[in-house]
């Protein structure tokens, strides 16, 4: 999800989130504008994923998240600001190598879902699945990280 939700900004079609037509981050901005109540409640595509013991991320988690993702473009490209680390990041247990390297690896390291390898596994299976791609590198990707 996150992956579709910044295409159009690298597409450079929109400079930022909330000018990003037709994505879900575009909607759920607008639906907090609506009502700012929901900033604080569980996305509806991950609630299953939180009754299973995940981490609980709100529409707030995720559009700081998704905004922050947007921030770490190359530093020779046009537009890169400087943005403090999202505070979701600790909640996920990632750093922001770790983010930072699963967002770089959709669609070569990844394919259908991105995500530790055991949710990985658990949505192969959901799916009738054995495997999903991107297994091997959750694995290498998120390995706990020294303090």
């Amino acid at each position: 999800m996150s992956y579709v939700d910044l295409n159009p900004i690298r597409a450079g079609i929109a400079e930022n989130l909330e000018s990003s037509s037709h994505t879900s981050a575009h909607h759920r901005i607008a639906g907090l504008r609506e009502n700012p109540d929901r900033a604080q409640q569980p996305l509806a595509s991950i609630r299953t994923a939180v009754a299973s013991g995940l981490a609980s991320i709100t529409t707030e988690d995720y559009l700081d998240l998704i905004d922050w993702s947007a921030r770490l473009t190359r530093a020779d490209k046009r537009g890169r600001i400087e943005a403090k680390e999202p505070p979701v990041l600790r909640k996920l247990g990632l750093s922001e190598r770790q983010w930072h390297q699963q967002m770089l690896g959709t669609e070569t390291n990844y394919w259908r879902a991105i995500g530790s390898a055991q949710a990985l596994l658990e949505k192969a299976v959901a799916m009738g699945q054995g495997w999903l791609k991107g297994i091997g590198t959750a694995q290498r990707l998120l390995r706990p990280q020294p303090a």
